[in-house]
């Protein structure tokens, strides 16, 4: 489960979730639930990502043909003026050209 660490801990839908080192992503439901399905046994890093929110990992451990149960929060990340005036330059830059 993938919850809102700035919101009372609410669930947050449509985080990213991947398993480090593969190619496997899950996204959180509106519920803040995520799923990997026929995952073997072993060791794995989780991590969470969601726009403006700092990305997390976690280490869990999975027991093949058992649901294992992970739950862990999100906190916003700060962005300073300077990110948010290039972020905006950026985007008009963009918005210029495809006007064109």
């Amino acid at each position: 489960m993938v919850l809102d660490g700035e919101l009372n801990n609410t669930p947050l839908t449509l985080a990213s979730v991947s398993l480090e080192g593969t190619s496997l992503t899950s996204t959180s439901d509106e519920n803040g639930y995520f799923y990997f399905e026929n995952l073997e046994s072993g060791s794995y890093t989780l991590v969470f990502s969601f726009v403006g929110y700092k990305s997390k990992k976690l280490e869990v451990q999975v027991t093949q043909n058992k649901q294992t149960k992970v739950a862990t929060s999100l906190i916003a990340s700060s962005i300073s003026l300077n990110d948010l005036a290039s972020l905006i330059s950026s985007t008009a830059k963009k918005e210029d050209k495809a006007s064109l």
